[in-house]
């Protein structure tokens, strides 16, 4: 069960959705244009705010998380929005299980492949991502660019709330041995209570990614620095985005 499951109903107030969406959209689209990608799979949709966006241009969208809860809040966005997309309560590595494949594009968002819970998960999933690809479609991972992180030792993030009451916190240890990361939520009911989460992470580097990539065989590697299109730059970039072509 993932981190983020323990939010819940609360997750669309963890993410500032306007910021995000209108940062990542328009790059995301262009992305899947120039693989010529239709079908998309959103692998930890969480609410599904980024298969509800890119449904919204005319793509053919499904979602799929681990959480019962946060697919339940998918489905609720989705009616909200009038858009239709498809959701499924799956793990990452059932992803070969899902009823709709073959797609033109799986893509893995927000971080999400570090909760896999080790490199011989992360290689499955590599490969059974690879089998619901249709020939020449891709795989498009965003992760934290971990080795910056472990440079600049800038391992918390404050997130203010739409919600006035609420407030959160990330914090990463990012022990070699034992990385995780950590949410405290503060909510305010009168007075300020505080729940915290933890859960171990993978924390990917670029040539772990690269690895699993070249043992899955996948034909082709390109890396991005942001969902903006930027170059990927080691002591720069905040996160990268691969892009794996089966």
């Amino acid at each position: 069960m993932s981190i983020y499951d323990e939010l819940g109903e609360k997750y669309d107030s963890f993410v500032d959705w306007d910021r995000r969406l209108n940062a990542e959209i328009p790059f995301l689209k262009k992305l899947l244009i120039m693989n010529k990608a239709k079908k998309v799979l959103d692998v930890g949709c969480a609410t599904g705010m980024h298969a509800i966006g890119l449904s919204k241009l005319g793509f053919d969208v499904f979602g799929m998380d681990d959480s019962d809860r946060l697919i339940k809040k998918a489905k609720k966005n989705a009616l909200l929005e009038k858009e239709y997309v498809t959701f499924n309560q799956l793990t990452m590595l059932d992803i070969a299980k899902h009823p709709a494949k073959p797609f033109d594009a799986v893509m893995m968002l927000g971080n999400i492949i570090s909760m896999l819970e080790d490199k011989n998960q992360a290689l499955d999933f590599f490969k059974d991502a690879k089998t619901v690809l249709k020939v020449g479609g891709v795989l498009i991972i965003q992760t934290l660019n971990y080795r910056l992180m472990s440079r600049s030792q800038k391992r918390f993030e404050l997130i203010k709330s739409n919600d006035e009451n609420m407030l959160f916190i990330k914090a990463f240890d990012l022990n070699k041995d034992d990385p995780n990361l950590s949410i405290l939520m503060l909510e305010r009911a009168g007075e300020w209570k505080m729940t915290e989460v933890t859960d171990k992470i993978m924390a990917f580097r670029k040539e772990d990614l690269v690895r699993f990539a070249s043992r899955s065989k996948y034909s082709s590697i390109s890396m991005y620095g942001e969902l903006d299109g930027s170059p990927f730059r080691p002591d720069s970039s905040t996160h990268l985005i691969s892009v794996f072509q089966k």
